[in-house]
This record gives structure tokens, C-alpha cells and sequence, in this order.
């Protein structure tokens, strides 16, 4: 048999068997009806006190059936000010803010094709006054079709000296 053939054979066993029980790591999870979604998040790993930049959220369907009824949870930490916000084509937002002061939107997706993205860009500005590192910028997603409770990414940013 041709290597290349016996490859993709054992790669599409393990993502069966990945898939059959279900599964969730960083950033990643698996289902049974074939979804392999991540989530991502594109950010420096480190700002200087006042310097403005792109945040970039990510969730993507690397599987092999459309994801449908997802949302998205994106929690700012107070050392980010948002100065603009836009998403993708089909991303429907809504703004909060939690009891912590810290800034929240939820998004809501209905279909994430096979192959496709829902994509948040955020530009900020950094305001870290005595911290030397922002709190958790966290995103969470779920659905009906994930498996498990919640798909979970964070990420710090430091004060750049």
C-alpha cells in the first residue's frame, strides 16, 4: 500500500476515535458528529502603558459538519480599553459588564461551515497603571453540538518597560 495512503488512513482512524468519545484541549475540542472547533486567540505578549493594537478572537470549524447555535463569551480585562470592535459577516454581539468591572461581549453564531471562521477584531489601548500585567482576556464557546461544558482559551498581556 502507498505510505501516503496508510497515512491517511491512520490519521483519519485517530480523528474517529477522537471524535467518537469527544474531547476538549486548550483551545480545542472534538465531537462526535465531526466538529473540530478551536478557539484562538491572536494578541501581543506585551504592550507599553498607552500603546494602541489589534486583538484578533477566533473560532474555527476544522471538522467535517457544520457547527450550528454557537456563542461565544469574550471577557476584556479592565487593562484593555476597547476603543472598536468589529466581526465577521453572520456574528451577532451584545455588550456587558460583569461584577468585576471588567467589559463582556457575547456573540452569537448560527452556522459555522466546514472550513470556516467567526472572527472578532478588537483594537485597544493599553492602561496598566500599577499592574505589570493585564488580568485573563478569556474567551469561552459552547454548544448544544460541543462536548463537555465549555471550550476555554486565555491569555495575559505584559507591560512592556
Amino acid at each position: 500500500m502507498n505510505r501516503n495512503i496508510k497515512l491517511l488512513l491512520i490519521a483519519a482512524m485517530v480523528l474517529t476515535l477522537s471524535a467518537a468519545f469527544g474531547c476538549k484541549h486548550s483551545g480545542t475540542a472534538v465531537s462526535s458528529e465531526g466538529h473540530v472547533i478551536n478557539a484562538n486567540i491572536v494578541a501581543p505578549s506585551d504592550l507599553s502603558e498607552g500603546e494602541t493594537e489589534q486583538l484578533k478572537v477566533t473560532v474555527t470549524n476544522r471538522g467535517f459538519n457544520k457547527l450550528s447555535a454557537f456563542v461565544m463569551d469574550v471577557e476584556m480585562p479592565t487593562e484593555l480599553i476597547v476603543i472598536s470592535q468589529t466581526q465577521s459577516p453572520g456574528v451577532e454581539w451584545t455588550e456587558r459588564v460583569t461584577a468585576g468591572g471588567q467589559k463582556a461581549y457575547r456573540y452569537t453564531v448560527n452556522e459555522i461551515s466546514v472550513g470556516s471562521k467567526a472572527e472578532v477584531n478588537y483594537h485597544v489601548r493599553a492602561a496598566f497603571g500599577a499592574r505589570n500585567e493585564t488580568g485573563d482576556l478569556k474567551v469561552t464557546a459552547w454548544s448544544e453540538q460541543l462536548p463537555g461544558d465549555r471550550l476555554i482559551e486565555t491569555k495575559r498581556i505584559r507591560l512592556r518597560r
